[in-house]
């Protein structure tokens, strides 16, 4: 694997200067592998993979700023079974937008030793977090057309990944304020067998690396558990119509301008907790492979702050996390907390809270 690290950062730096318009051409598109295809091998296949998912985890006590020494990579080693919408078996899957069946399974952590009952425990907390790293925390297509609006697809030719022929791609943004990915695709299928994110000073961030490629029997489908949301979700065609579903609240959602060229709104829903009456309007704002989700929670208790002086003008605050991968952001105003989620790579994200902040307070 090391040697493989060593290629992949050469190739984001010349990925990289690509995109700077230093090695661009119209020759080196994807050729035959383009955003489609990748779309519809990660929706309309029967696979069964083992994975190993590479993260960089802060070191305790740092916000994740503090680079890469700052911490530890660790491996979480996977099973995914994926299936298309539509084949049969329990759970859904799929958000509003589609995606496909999947169940994605730990397996192991590299260079660890559970015993029976804590690998049980490990394992099931993974489930339940299965729907954000499947979907979220890697390199994924939700919109090929939107996809390559604003991304564009440099051949850096072929290679082989699990005794698979397979082509590497870069996939670079067009836009400023989003990371560049390297992809090695398998040629028979168009499905990625190899993912990593770069950060904007060419700085590996994240891997998702397929070891073993299977097929999977479409007869196992009804027998296997898939992925399903926890919580109750309500889909709604826009904004008004969420809304209009809850209380009348403070409710902060960008407008349009707010985010840069390229995102458009792609999903909205309501999330109701099971016990408490918190219930949640997302909205998620997507240019086809990034995401950025904006989470309005009422009901939702303060954030904890300091007691104002008596007599003194009340005390909001900008709560932010950042690591490699993940920016937060948390406010509170209103009787509403707002979380605002976004890749790391997302470099205007802070500066869309800090405005939705503003927004909420002129409100007042």
């Amino acid at each position: 694997m090391a040697a493989e690290h060593r290629s992949s950062g050469q190739l984001a730096a010349a990925a990289l200067a690509a995109v700077l318009g230093l090695a661009a051409s119209a020759a080196a598109q994807g050729g035959s592998i383009d955003f489609a295809r990748i779309h519809a091998a990660e929706t309309s296949s029967f696979l069964d993979l083992q994975q190993e998912r590479r993260v960089f985890e802060p070191a305790r006590g740092t916000n994740g700023g503090g680079g890469m020494g700052s911490g530890r990579w660790i491996t979480a080693q996977e099973q995914l079974r994926i299936a298309p919408l539509g084949a049969g078996g329990s759970g859904s899957g799929a958000s509003a937008r589609g995606t496909s069946l999947f169940a994605l399974d730990l397996v192991g952590i590299a260079g660890a030793q559970f015993d029976p009952q804590e690998l049980q425990f490990r394992q099931q907390r993974y489930r339940e977090h299965a729907g954000y790293l499947h979907m979220n925390a890697s390199f994924r297509i939700e919109d090929p057309v939107l996809a390559a609006q604003n991304y564009f697809l440099f051949d850096l030719g072929p290679t082989t990944r699990v005794n698979r022929p397979a082509q590497r791609l870069a996939v670079l943004p067009l836009h400023f304020g989003v990371n560049p990915w390297l992809l090695d695709v398998d040629v028979a299928t168009g499905y990625p067998l190899y993912r990593a994110e770069f950060d904007s000073a060419g700085r590996m961030v994240s891997e998702l690396v397929v070891t073993q490629f299977g097929n999977l029997d479409p007869n196992l489908v009804p027998r296997i558990s898939w992925w399903a949301p926890s919580l109750q979700i309500d889909h709604y065609a826009t904004v008004a119509e969420a809304r209009a579903a809850l209380p009348t609240a403070a409710i902060q959602v960008p407008q349009p301008g707010d985010l840069p060229s390229g995102f458009q709104l792609a999903e909205v829903r309501v999330v109701h907790e099971d016990l408490a009456y918190e219930p949640s309007l997302v909205t998620t704002w997507s240019d086809g492979i990034d995401e950025l989700f904006v989470v309005a929670t009422l009901n939702a208790q303060p954030l904890p702050l300091p007691d104002p002086v008596p007599g003194s003008r009340p005390v909001y605050a900008l709560f932010e996390y950042q690591d490699l991968n993940t920016g937060q952001y948390q406010f509170y105003t209103n009787g509403v907390r707002h979380t605002i989620i976004a890749r790391a790579g997302q470099l205007w994200s802070g500066g869309l809270a800090l405005q939705l902040l503003t927004r909420s307070l002129s409100t007042n």
